[in-house]
C-alpha cells in the first residue's frame, strides 16, 4: 500500500503506531492534516495509507474487507511491527474490524468511524450511480484540470445532495501530461465488488469477540449506523464505547477538532 508517515521529535517508538485507512473513494491525502496533528498529540508514529484500488496503491480485480485487512497486516509485517492501533473510516473501518476479529494479537486498539459490522452502510444504488457516472463520462482532453473538475462537479451535483461529497469524489480526478483525464480509483473493481464487500457480518460471525479497546465515532446525520444496533455491535466488541457527533458521514471533514480530541484521548487511554 502507498502511505505517508507522520512523526515528531517526541515520537515514542515503543508505542504501537496508528494506521489510518480511509473510506470508499478517499485516500491518504484526506488524512494528511489530521495525521500530522495526531502524531503531535499522541506521540505515536502515524501511517496514513491508500487502500487497494485507491490513491497511489495498486489496482486489483478483487476488493473486499478480508483482502484489505490482509493488506494492513502485511503492511505491519513488512515494517517489523507486531502490534498496531488502527483507525478505519467506512470501508477502512470494515477492514479494521475484520483485522481485529481475525488477528486480535496484532491489534492494540481500534477506532471505527461511522460504520457498523452488522448493517449495510449505505444504499448501494447511490454508489452504483456514482460509479456509472465516473465510467460513462468522457472529459475532452483539451480541457484543463480545473475545467474538467467543474464539468464533473455539475454532473455529480445532479445525483448528490451535498457539495462536500462532490468535492470529496473529485479529489480522485487526475490528468495525464498527454492530456487524458483518469480516475485514481479503480472504478471497475469497486463497482464489480460493491455488493460483496459490504456484507461484513457473514464474514465475521465465526470469530470470537475482540477484547481490546474499541471506539466508535458516528454521525447522527448519517445513515451508516443505526443507534438501535449498538447492542449487536457490542457482541463483537464488548470493550467498546460509542460517541455520536452532529455530523454526516465525512466526520473528519465536518468535525475535525472534536474527532482529534476524541481519538487523542482514546489513544492515550491505558488498557
Amino acid at each position: 500500500m502507498a502511505y505517508d508517515v507522520h512523526k515528531t521529535s517526541d515520537t515514542n517508538e515503543n508505542l504501537p503506531p496508528l494506521i489510518i485507512m480511509h473510506c470508499m473513494l478517499g485516500s491518504k491525502v484526506n488524512w494528511k492534516k489530521l495525521g500530522s496533528i495526531l502524531a503531535h498529540k499522541s506521540n505515536r508514529r502515524i501511517f496514513t495509507v491508500d487502500a487497494r484500488n485507491h490513491g497511489d496503491s495498486p489496482h486489483t480485480l478483487e476488493h473486499n474487507s478480508i483482502l484489505m485487512a490482509s493488506d494492513i497486516l502485511e503492511f505491519m509485517q513488512a515494517r517489523g511491527y507486531n502490534k498496531a492501533a488502527v483507525l478505519g473510516h467506512g470501508m477502512g473501518g470494515r477492514a479494521t474490524m475484520y483485522l481485529a476479529l481475525n488477528h486480535p494479537d496484532w491489534v492494540e486498539r481500534i477506532v471505527i468511524l461511522d460504520v457498523s459490522p452488522v448493517g449495510r452502510p449505505q444504499d448501494p444504488i447511490t454508489l452504483e450511480q456514482i460509479f456509472i457516472l465516473m465510467k460513462g463520462i468522457e472529459i475532452p482532453n483539451n480541457l484543463t484540470l480545473p475545467e474538467g473538475l467543474d464539468m464533473m462537479s455539475k454532473l455529480f451535483s445532479k445525483i448528490m445532495d451535498y457539495s462536500e461529497n462532490v468535492n470529496f469524489i473529485l479529489k480522485n480526478l487526475r490528468k495525464k501530461p498527454s492530456g487524458e483525464f483518469y480516475w485514481s480509483v479503480n472504478v471497475d473493481a469497486l463497482m464489480e465488488n460493491l455488493r460483496t464487500y459490504t456484507q461484513l457480518r457473514d464474514q465475521i460471525i465465526q470469530f470470537p469477540p475482540f477484547e481490546g479497546l474499541a471506539l466508535f465515532v458516528c454521525g447522527n446525520q448519517s445513515n451508516f449506523v443505526e443507534p438501535d444496533t449498538w447492542p449487536d455491535i457490542q457482541i463483537f466488541f464488548p470493550n467498546s464505547h460509542i460517541c455520536w457527533l452532529d455530523s454526516k458521514h465525512l466526520i473528519h471533514m465536518h468535525k475535525p477538532l472534536v474527532l482529534i480530541e476524541l481519538v487523542t484521548e482514546f489513544l492515550n487511554k491505558k488498557e
